[in-house]
């Protein structure tokens, strides 16, 4: 397959992962794509047999660049500085993590707040009928995960919801992203990128928004 993949593409390839954690849990990764430390290096020794592994900025800044690879890590999971990225640094392997500025000052991420609604139905009824008071608009337990991923949600309003929803119930829980700077690896193979400062669907925002979440994050 993957030799067909090779003759089949002369540019490069980008792996975009998430968390790595490295038990699997069927309820957890229903919502989280995780794939577990073992099977990222299964994964990149295969791949590199046919790709040469470069940090992501490599592969924008010359155009003759091809059959390159680059690997990457949305979000800035916690687990990933226990577990995959102490493993790639010591094997020389280059890597990008992606913050979301909004976790360094302790707050939960609002995917997260929605993926802990969809594990608790109950919550989720309550919820459900606060939002829709709120905005006249129904949600769907079956596809809102999916859907407040798309423009029918600004993602502001929908968090600033979720907020209030859960100061009125007294709901508190670990944010499973990364919150202590201190705990960022200090590494030539390790680089960091904006990942914004909310991480919300920039669709859904006006331009001033929009720049915000970049700049905010830059900072």
């Amino acid at each position: 397959m993957f030799k067909f993949l090779k003759h089949k593409n002369n540019g490069n390839l980008v792996l975009i992962y998430h968390s790595s954690f490295k038990s699997k849990e069927k309820n957890r990764d229903s919502y989280i794509h995780n794939v577990t430390p073992k099977n990222i290096l299964a994964q990149i020794n295969i791949l590199s047999d046919f790709y040469d592994i470069v940090p992501i900025d490599n592969i924008f800044e010359s155009e003759s660049n091809k059959n390159c690879m680059a690997i990457t890590f949305d979000d800035g999971y916690e687990n990933l500085f226990d577990t995959i990225l102490p493993q790639l640094h010591l094997k020389k392997i280059p890597s990008a993590v992606f913050l979301i500025g909004n976790s360094f000052f302790g707050n939960i991420f609002w995917r997260e707040k929605i993926t802990y609604l969809l594990q608790n139905r109950k919550l989720f009824i309550k919820f459900k009928s606060q939002y829709s008071k709120k905005f006249k608009s129904e949600i769907n337990y079956q596809t809102f995960y999916r859907d407040s991923k798309s423009y029918k949600f600004n993602s502001k309003k929908l968090d600033l919801c979720l907020d209030e929803f859960f100061t009125n119930e007294s709901i508190k829980f670990d944010s499973r992203l990364l919150s202590d700077s201190g705990k960022l690896i200090n590494s030539e193979y390790i680089n960091y990128g904006n990942h914004t400062f909310n991480h919300y669907v920039l669709s859904t925002l006006s331009y001033e928004e929009q720049y915000d979440e970049i700049k905010k994050t830059k900072e």
